[in-house]
């Protein structure tokens, strides 16, 4: 995840692409404090270790719905209120979790439990923790949406790039929900790690696809602005995308959802 945080910045004039980055580098964060977690048997270590995990884990959920806004194109969402209401939740969670023992009211009652697959941290959530898992869910969803809405308002030949942004955000997600759940077995918890999953498939979609080259969004803002009648056909000759001025003068033209 910190080689493709590295490897995408090459792209930073891409809309969303420096917020994708910080997605990335916060589950890094998640990921590496998560295992050390879960490889201590000393419970101070232990806590300690849970609380560094906050230094990425509220930043995941609110750069991804900043990358998702960024990328499909709604930068002027990105005021300075909204950018505020957005990164609110998450700093509030950081200085909660790292005075937890003054207040108690992200977790109370740490302690390491035996019963599991390995010892792991236990604890009882407090109002808070679920104030922040309430947050995380909603902006996922939101960005799904965003993402799913701009599948459909994008011409076919654009779509692969996001179908792999949604793919890959749907698999860290659903183990996310299976979690809450209580569905995995005691002391488990899988979420940190498949973020390297959402990696991996990003990574296919940089190197194969040109994830970041060129967004649906540019090809929108660069297309409908030719006065040029423009018709794009695929390697099968077969008509895959035109702009308004082609669509004026020829006969058929594909699903226009942009």
């Amino acid at each position: 995840m910190l080689s493709l945080a590295m490897a995408v910045l090459q792209y930073r004039s891409t809309p969303g692409v420096k917020c994708f980055a910080v997605v990335m580098l916060a589950g890094s964060v998640y990921s590496f404090f998560y295992a050390l977690e879960i490889s201590s048997d000393n419970l101070q270590l232990i806590e300690t270790f849970y609380k560094l995990e906050y230094i990425g884990i509220p930043l995941i959920p609110a750069f991804y719905l900043l990358f998702a806004i960024r990328y499909s194109g709604r930068k002027e969402k990105l005021k300075v209120h909204y950018l505020i209401a957005v990164l609110a939740i998450p700093v509030l969670t950081m200085l909660l979790v790292f005075t937890n023992s003054f207040h108690s009211l992200f977790i109370s009652g740490g302690h390491i439990d035996k019963h599991g697959l390995f010892p792991a941290y236990s604890f009882t959530p407090e109002i808070w923790y679920w104030a922040q898992q309430a947050y995380t869910v909603t902006t996922i969803i939101i960005s799904l949406v965003i993402f799913t809405i701009m599948w459909f308002n994008s011409a076919s030949a654009y779509r692969k790039q996001i179908s792999i942004i949604l793919f890959a955000s749907f698999i860290p997600f659903t183990i996310f929900i299976i979690y809450l759940l209580g569905m995995l077995p005691s002391g488990l918890n899988p979420t940190p790690f498949t973020f390297t999953v959402t990696g991996l498939f990003a990574y296919v979609g940089l190197a194969r696809y040109r994830l970041f080259y060129l967004t649906p969004l540019a090809r929108n803002q660069l297309f409908e602005k030719i006065p040029d009648a423009v018709l794009v056909f695929d390697d099968k000759a077969r008509l895959i995308d035109c702009n308004h001025a082609a669509a004026k003068i020829v006969a058929y033209c594909p699903k226009r959802l942009w």
